[in-house]
């Protein structure tokens, strides 16, 4: 025989474990404490046959509302909320043993699993949330007969009969909570989004570069974003997020370029990418060196200076394609106001000036000026650390001749600064540097410990050249080292790969995507005829439509652009024609050495002309290249 009463009592736990745990991370201590306590007390009290009076604790949970809701301010709605559904689930557990206490308490762990997504909604909220629903609705039905005799005990197979009933009931709602999941209309902004913290979104790197405000930084391996693209060299992985164009004496931070400068990138390799970023305050955007135009994000401007940002920080994940040219260098097709770049505050200290001064006599270019500012940096064996950084006064003077340890901070201003004084242009860069590549994914994954800061110098003849200080470091083999070191690594990715992939088709799931999907399979059903078969289809679209969905959208990111088939044909033909065999990291100027043909040639100078220069092609451009491949084939 079974004891209904301690079915339920066990099944209320189970049920306010799963809200309380997902909960813990952010709680106060008291709160953390409190719940557990009271089920502890509550287990007490059911062994030793003792009650608290129902008037104290309804005292009590006033008092603890009125508490919280004074300590509600405009900056924290959330906090004192979640704290109190945790106090008053305890309450609730300390109360009288009833069907409607028993109810109440079952809510309230429903709440608190519901508020743990203001923080974080990871997969394991989907695995809370499912538990919870399977032992929610055989709750439900055994308190119908709790309340009617408490005392009641129940044989085995009465027990399995009427658990069988919700759990039945749950089997078949699940397909039908897919399917309203990818139908039913979405929001642009989360209903809940105005209660969660904003003290909680951190960017992942910081708008500006103050070197010597801290004498120790902290790495932190909380995600920062995600990225799909093919696996790159690790001298190649700099994802630029804000070019810094003016130091005050002891802060870089960013003012608009220039008007009217022009840079495009020279000999580089397009790289395409598709990002997902973590919930950030900043509105910069990151991409690998050196960036195109965004794609499927609207209202990004691409700067001059190749840096990406929106009209304001959208606090929420983003996801957006780019295309970036790796390995190249930015040429400039207008001119560029050298003194813009190498301004400099009038009170700066007069040994940095000694060392400018004396670098500006190094070299007769700029390339040999930027040769010596490395030697100096070499020559003082300089090493990189994130403790014990310098703080003083002159943090760049001390990091140079006195502690001789900074971080990238320290390295990339005082080269900057030192670039400037010896007449060469110089900007900071912020970004991140490096990345762990997800093979079970096909994906970098890219913590906030990989932020990182560099420099550009501008070498006449050249462009704007990356020039990370950083690797001349004493160190520098050591630096990033310790990333893959864990025995756990191959489980970690993993595990990640299933964060990866319920952010991209869950969490970014949004009304935009929901329209474009709907708009693909309307145009797909356009050509059906016939009355009967519009119902039929009709039919079969409702209970196939998470399946379609998926393929539909799987398919559109699949389906190669009209540029990418004219390319794959065009070397398709060069493979017939000539027998040249094209490999995937082979341009199209390397791919045609040698060949003089007159509709080869017009090919490559029509596709690189528009492509490389950061323009579609257009109709009749396409018309043209589809006539060449079309008198290659028959030629």
């Amino acid at each position: 025989m079974i004891r209904l009463e301690l079915v339920i009592l066990l099944m209320a736990l189970a049920v306010s474990l799963l809200g309380f745990i997902p909960l813990f991370p952010w709680l106060e201590n008291f709160s953390r404490v409190f719940l557990p306590g009271a089920m502890l007390v509550r287990l007490l009290a059911e062994r030793m046959g003792f009650r608290l009076p129902s008037r104290l604790l309804t005292a009590g949970s006033l008092g603890l509302f009125l508490v919280y809701l004074l300590r509600i301010t405009r900056a924290d709605i959330a906090g004192p909320m979640v704290n109190l559904l945790v106090l008053l689930l305890g309450v609730r557990f300390l109360g009288e043993r009833s069907g409607r206490n028993y109810l109440q308490l079952f809510l309230l762990a429903l709440f608190c699993l519901a508020a743990s997504s203001l923080y974080s909604l990871d997969p394991l909220f989907m695995l809370y949330l499912g538990l919870q629903l399977l032992l929610f609705p055989v709750a439900l039905v055994l308190l119908v007969c709790y309340d009617r005799d408490p005392s009641i005990t129940l044989t085995l197979a009465r027990f399995r009969s009427l658990v069988f009933i919700p759990l039945a009931m749950l089997t078949v709602s699940i397909p039908l909570l897919l399917g309203f999941f990818v139908i039913l209309p979405r929001t642009p902004v989360p209903l809940w989004d105005f209660l969660a913290d904003p003290t909680g979104k951190k960017s992942g790197f910081s708008e500006t570069v103050q070197p010597g405000s801290a004498s120790t930084v902290g790495e932190s391996k909380v995600v920062a974003f995600r990225v799909e693209c093919d696996r790159l060299a690790p001298q190649e992985l700099y994802w630029r997020g804000i070019t810094l164009n003016r130091f005050d004496g002891s802060v870089w931070s960013r003012r608009e370029p220039p008007a009217g400068e022009r840079f495009v990138p020279g000999a580089g390799r397009p790289v395409p990418q598709r990002f997902f970023l973590e919930p950030v305050s900043s509105r910069y955007l990151v991409a690998l060196e050196l960036p195109g135009e965004v794609t499927t994000l609207r209202g990004v401007t691409r700067w001059p200076d190749f840096t990406l940002s929106r009209r304001s920080p959208s606090g929420k994940r983003s996801s957006y394609e780019v295309g970036s040219f790796v390995g190249g260098i930015a040429r400039g097709r207008l001119g560029l106001e050298r003194r813009f770049y190498l301004e400099t505050p009038e009170r700066l200290s007069p040994w940095l000036q000694r060392q400018g001064e004396r670098l500006r006599l190094a070299g007769a270019t700029d390339a040999d000026r930027l040769a010596a500012v490395e030697a100096l940096f070499r020559a003082e064996r300089l090493v990189y650390s994130t403790t014990s950084l310098p703080v003083s006064g002159e943090p760049l003077v001390e990091f140079l001749t006195v502690k001789k340890r900074g971080n990238c901070e320290f390295f990339a201003s005082s080269c900057g600064v030192l670039l400037r004084l010896a007449g060469i242009p110089a900007r900071l860069v912020g970004g991140y540097q490096g990345g762990e590549y997800n093979d079970l994914g096909g994906y970098y994954l890219v913590t906030e410990e990989r932020a990182h800061v560099w420099v550009e110098a501008y070498l006449e003849g050249k462009g704007w050249v990356r020039v990370d200080p950083s690797r001349w470091a004493i160190n520098e083999g050591e630096m990033g080292r310790g990333f893959r070191q864990e025995w756990f690594h191959s489980l970690r990715m993993a595990g990640d790969m299933v964060t990866y992939f319920w952010n991209r088709q869950v969490i970014t799931y949004d009304l935009e995507r929901q329209l474009t999907l709907f708009h693909e399979a309307g145009r797909h059903l356009q050509g059906v005829g016939s009355f009967r078969w519009r119902r039929a289809g009709g039919v079969s679209l409702l209970l196939f439509l998470p399946l379609l969905c998926w393929w539909g959208g799987r398919w559109l990111r699949q389906r190669p652009s009209p540029e990418e088939r004219l390319v794959a044909a065009f070397k398709w033909q060069l493979r017939k024609g000539y027998g040249v065999e094209a490999s995937p990291d082979m341009g199209l100027q390397e791919l045609i050495a040698g060949i003089v043909a007159p509709d080869v040639l017009r090919f490559v100078e029509l596709y690189g002309g528009c492509i490389y220069r950061d323009r579609r092609l257009g109709p009749k451009e396409r018309e043209e290249l589809r006539k060449i491949i079309g008198r290659m084939k028959s030629g």
